[in-house]
């Protein structure tokens, strides 16, 4: 609180007056505050006014209100009233107020202690106009300030004759405050827009505000600088009432006349009573008010940019960046480059499709339209190609196996002038081109290698070959039947899998599961052994089978072959004619149908109703021993063999014997 000055009226409005055309501008804005109306409370006054013997009995009751002013006083530099600029906005603060109180006083006197007086309701008002709010609190001053006050003296006895004495009852009051700042709103009005605003606390000191002046309103835009509401609040107040009687002399007022009597000073003042403090909650508030700071100028902050060098390699993105300076925000940046690109942004990315050095210039363009441009290059480094030599592969010896290799190179300009070449990995000459075709003359496992060249640097990458053998049909093209003990034919052909016949390839047969022999392919690719059938009559599987070789897979192909008996047949060797009674020797000869003799067969002899047998010895020759038992005459003699189940038929001859002179 502060004693100084007069507050505004209630009601009136906060104006703000500035000064234009110097160095510094300056305003002010004041705002009027009040409080509410506080009841204090009341209190009795009982007693008698021993001067007088006048006894009383009253009560009082207390009403006070707040009323005062805050005057800001602003100064700011015009020139900064413009675009980008930061205005800064000093702040001077002072307050001026007064407490009113209102006491109301009603009861009764009695003078001499005869009859009752009724004094009705009688109002008292003080205004204490050194209650000035006090906004702030400096180190060594009084955190507590007072506003002190009496209120008229009522006079309980009235003066009659001169030199007669007067009683008035009169009451002091006190009032306690905690000092603290003010508050306000501040906005800041872009013409009929709302700017920046905050909450500022308001002291009698002097207040910086900075104010960023807005770049995105157009120049001459009105600013006005506003400050509403204000509110005072103290930290605490209270009130302290104190009732007392003054003692005095009515004096004539004229040595002549007499009349109207005067009062003479106080001759005692006698406080009464004991009236603790109260705390009252008050908070002043009020509207405030706003000052032109001026019209918004335009920008002539130029933006400066520094870009510098920058290095990448071909096909990579290359990041950029640029450092500004401006007053208001950069709203665009334009990179042009030396090979007719543009990119924009603060930091944009490019790829070079080959390398090289580029420079460029890079344009950056504020919020108010003003632009500054800086140079820059950009060194672009070679970047070799990346060589693929496709997946591994595979394919049969002698036939075109696909090679299919691909290569990118970082440098797109640099793509369509590769160059490639192979290296098949088989010591034969390699080739060019990314999809070639190479006959490899033996199987194995091969690496080919591609090579691919850009016009500075090359790659390479390699694949696995996998030759393989050639597969083979392996066919029987054999006799299909024999003969038991007489000679076969069992043949056999291989062919590859393109169709051409394997020269000199192994072909081993086999009959009933067991070894028949081998035999080596010819020109054409067939191959025939000639076996002795030994196997008894029946089907039996054959095959053939090639077990494969360095160049070629191994094969197997069967069938069924079917084994018959062989012929047989018997001649009869001896005499035709023997006497009665005699011992003859019959003979016979068992051959094959191959006119082998048959050893150790058993032949049976029959004539007429007599017959002999004999085993035939290694020519094939059976001879029997038999005495004839029949008269003369012409009998049939049948020799014959039974042969078996599975190597020869039976056979049987007949011829006609005599026996004796037949008549």
């Amino acid at each position: 609180m502060a004693c100084a000055g007069d507050s505004p009226g209630e009601g009136e409005e906060a104006t703000g007056e500035t000064e234009q055309g110097l160095s510094t501008a300056s305003a002010s804005i004041v705002s009027a505050v009040e409080s509410a109306q506080h009841n204090l409370g009341g209190f009795n006054i009982d007693g008698i006014e021993p001067a007088t013997l006048t006894v009383f009995h009253l009560h009082v009751n207390t009403k006070a209100r707040w009323v005062g002013g805050i005057t800001t006083d602003l100064s700011w530099d015009p020139a900064k009233v413009r675009q980008g600029q930061t205005l800064d906005v000093s702040r001077t603060s002072s307050a001026t107020g007064t407490m009113k109180v209102l006491w109301t006083l009603t009861g009764t006197l009695r003078p001499l202690n005869l009859f009752d007086v009724d004094i009705g309701e009688i109002p008292i008002a003080v205004d204490l106009a050194s209650c000035n709010p006090v906004l702030h609190h400096d180190a060594g001053t009084p955190e507590e300030i007072l506003c002190t006050a009496t209120s008229p003296g009522i006079s309980l006895v009235p003066g009659i004759l001169p030199f007669e004495p007067y009683v008035e009852l009169a009451i002091d009051i006190h009032f306690k405050a905690k000092r603290d700042a003010a508050k306000t709103t501040r906005t800041l009005l872009l013409g009929d827009e709302q700017g920046a605003q905050g909450e500022l606390a308001i002291n009698d000191g002097s207040q910086n505000d900075p104010l960023a002046m807005p770049c995105n309103k157009p120049a001459g835009t009105e600013l006005e600088y506003v400050m509403d509401p204000f509110e005072w609040t103290p930290v605490s107040v209270s009130a302290k009432q104190q009732p007392k009687f003054s003692i005095g002399i009515w004096l004539p007022s004229n040595p002549i006349t007499i009349y109207p009597l005067i009062k003479s000073p106080s001759i005692a003042d006698l406080p009464f009573g004991d009236f603790p403090a109260i705390d009252v909650p008050m908070s002043l508030t009020g509207a405030g008010g706003s000052a032109s700071l001026g019209t918004l100028q335009a920008n002539n902050v130029t933006p400066t940019a520094s870009a510098g060098s920058f290095s990448g390699q071909e096909g990579s993105p290359v990041q950029f960046a640029v450092t500004t300076t401006s007053a208001c925000p950069i709203t665009g940046y334009r990179w042009e480059f030396s090979n007719g690109t543009q990119s924009f942004g603060p930091n944009p990315q490019r790829t070079f499709g080959d390398d090289g050095v580029f420079d460029g210039q890079v344009t950056v363009t504020d919020m108010t339209n003003l632009s500054g441009t800086d140079s820059f290059d950009v060194t672009i480094a070679n970047k070799a190609p990346v060589a693929d030599a496709g997946p591994n592969t595979s394919g049969a010896w002698g036939t075109q196996i696909t090679l299919n290799g691909q290569a990118v190179d970082p440098g797109t300009d640099d793509q369509a002038t590769l160059t490639y070449e192979w290296n098949f990995g088989d010591g034969t000459p390699g080739t060019g081109g990314k999809n070639v075709a190479h006959a490899y003359a033996a199987p194995g496992d091969f690496t080919a290698t591609l090579t691919v060249c850009d016009d500075h640097v090359c790659d390479t990458d390699s694949t696995l070959v996998h030759v393989r053998k050639r597969t083979v049909s392996v066919s029987y093209t054999g006799l299909n039947v024999g003969t038991f003990s007489a000679q076969a034919t069992l043949a056999g052909s291989i062919v590859d899998e393109l169709g051409q016949p394997v020269v000199n390839g192994s072909l081993a047969f086999n009959l009933a599961a067991a070894d028949a022999g081998s035999a080596n392919t010819n020109a054409a690719g067939n191959a025939a052994r000639t076996i002795d059938v030994t196997l008894g009559a029946g089907t039996y599987p054959v095959g053939v089978s090639f077990a494969g070789n360095g160049f070629y897979d191994g094969g197997a192909s069967g069938e069924l072959f079917a084994v018959s008996r062989i012929a047989t047949a018997l001649s009869y060797t001896g005499s035709l004619v023997g006497g009665p009674n005699k011992t003859v020797n019959l003979s016979t000869k068992l051959v094959d149908a191959l006119d082998r003799p048959l050893a150790g067969k058993l032949v049976s002899f029959q004539l007429g109703t007599q017959s002999a047998s004999a085993t035939t010895d290694a020519n094939g020759i059976a001879t029997a021993s038999l005495k004839l038992a029949q008269k003369n005459g012409q009998y049939q003699l049948t020799t014959s063999y039974a042969g078996n189940a599975s190597q020869w038929t039976s056979a049987s001859s007949s011829v006609n014997y005599t026996i004796g002179n037949p008549k």
